[in-house]
């Protein structure tokens, strides 16, 4: 992907690559797994379950925004129960 400054599409200002190598329909556990254990350090580890409190938030906006109940598609329960299944997917 490249990024340009302005109308000027001649020379590029940034870039980034995307590897698809890992794309796969898994649980959002995964994603926030890979997240905390790449850079969170013990302080933010120590207030893990207002982390996760946060984290449901935002993907219930979101399967809101999308005309989905949360409560039905992924309450919290089972985004806890996904946590003991792959929160260790990320070490």
């Amino acid at each position: 992907m490249f990024k340009y400054q302005g109308d000027d599409k001649s020379k590029p200002t940034d870039m980034r690559f995307l590897d698809f190598q890992l794309s796969r329909v898994g649980s959002p556990v995964i994603d926030l797994s890979y997240f905390l254990y790449s850079c969170a350090d013990e302080e933010v580890l120590n207030n893990f379950d207002s982390i996760l409190k946060v984290y449901h938030s935002s993907i219930s906006d979101c399967l809101s925004e999308l005309g989905c109940d949360p409560e039905t598609a992924f309450p919290f329960k089972k985004l806890k129960e996904h946590w003991r299944e792959y929160g260790k997917f990320g070490l």
